[in-house]
């Protein structure tokens, strides 16, 4: 059997999805269908510490998120979606806690303004006046970003699929596509079920885009590394904003009812994304005292695993491959918090063959030249 399809779009997630949405946004006459190996929320977008931020250091990052902040504000009009998805803009601190990464804050302060997106730029003294709770040894100073927040993973999600689901996209889970054979102008997916004839292919599969395209032969220098969380049982709430620590890939939030969500990126070679590394745990644990020393009474509640795509510069990749009409969008760590514009961007490449976005320098040829364009603000 065959099915056939204008666009075929490979992941489920927050950029696939995006991606979907805005297709069909922009030409509803287009047949458009996602396709995702796992189910609903189950990959790198259903695994994440929900925090959003606008705080990056190049222009095409800042401008991505600020057109993302707008319709995270706006969710329940957007997509049709009463419940909301949980937005609030409660602010996010990144803390430097050496001098160099306060070099970075302020370059990134600079860029910030320049693009019309609100941020403070704090001294050593102001940074322990936002949080009284850091530890006072190093603390070179801070970078605040009043309209960064946290949102709900599955709501926005949930919100993703409703609307793409209304425009006419057809989502199908826990369908796999095995191989890309390209046919003619177009392409045919060998699935478990059925081949999918598709005229255009987006790969949205984030850390697994190279299984996809390496045997066709397009080189993606896309890797995994392991992101895990731990969350705390509910204690006395002291924290009002989402607080990052770039130099050391922390990250720390409390949440309204009081428990405590805490990520650690660390190097480690297994990338199995359903055991939580030997070591992880101890490891965030004495991180996050050493930052935070009130964490030290809280009760650890449970740990979870997930997947994060890296890059060589740690930046997106989006738009056209080698082969023609086959497109890729691979988030690098970034996947909900840019995805409303990244599926906007991609939409227009896909459509009109190119994008005026300063995000157009990610293309995937850009690995070829030797262009690449590195994040200073990571974690």
């Amino acid at each position: 059997m065959m099915q056939t399809a204008d666009v075929a779009i490979i992941g489920g997630g927050a950029v696939g999805l995006a991606c979907a949405r805005s297709l069909k946004q922009r030409d509803p006459s287009l047949s458009v269908l996602v396709i995702d190996k796992g189910d609903f929320a189950s990959g790198g977008s259903g695994r994440n510490g929900s925090a959003f931020r606008t705080l990056w250091s190049r222009d095409f990052n800042i401008l991505l998120s600020k057109e993302s902040l707008d319709v995270f504000r706006n969710a329940e009009e957007e997509f049709s979606y009463p419940r909301g998805i949980d937005f609030k803009e409660d602010g996010y601190l990144l803390v430097a806690t050496d001098q160099s990464m306060l070099t970075k804050l302020e370059s990134s302060s600079a860029t910030l303004e320049r693009l019309g997106v609100k941020s403070e730029l704090l001294s050593a003294d102001e940074t322990r006046d936002r949080c009284r709770h850091l530890a006072p040894e190093n603390i070179h100073g801070g970078l605040f970003g009043p309209e960064c927040g946290t949102l709900s993973p599955f709501r926005y999600l949930d919100a993703l699929l409703t609307s793409c689901r209304d425009l006419g996209v057809q989502v199908d889970y826990l369908r796999n596509v095995l191989k890309i054979e390209p046919s003619g102008q177009g392409f045919v997916l060998d699935t478990a079920t059925e081949q999918v004839n598709a005229a255009k292919v987006i790969v949205c599969t984030d850390f697994d885009a190279p299984d996809l395209l390496e045997p066709i032969g397009i080189d993606l220098p896309v890797t995994k590394q392991r992101k895990a969380a731990m969350v705390t049982e509910p204690t006395q709430v002291i924290l009002n904003t989402s607080i990052g620590f770039p130099a050391d890939g922390l990250f720390v939030k409390q949440l309204e009812r009081g428990n405590l969500i805490l990520t650690l990126t660390t190097e480690m070679a297994n990338t199995a994304s359903d055991v939580t590394a030997p070591g992880w745990l101890h490891a965030c644990a004495s991180k996050a005292v050493e930052k935070l020393p009130f964490l030290a009474d809280a009760a650890v509640l449970r740990c979870w695993t997930g997947l994060i795509s890296k890059t060589p510069d740690m930046q997106a990749v989006m738009g056209e491959t080698d082969c023609p009409n086959l497109y890729v969008a691979v988030s690098a760590y970034k996947g909900i918090m840019l995805s409303p514009a990244m599926g906007r961007v991609m939409s227009e490449i896909v459509l009109t063959g190119t994008t005026n976005h300063p995000s157009k320098v990610l293309a995937p040829s850009r690995f070829r030249t030797g262009k690449l364009e590195g994040e200073l603000l990571t974690i």
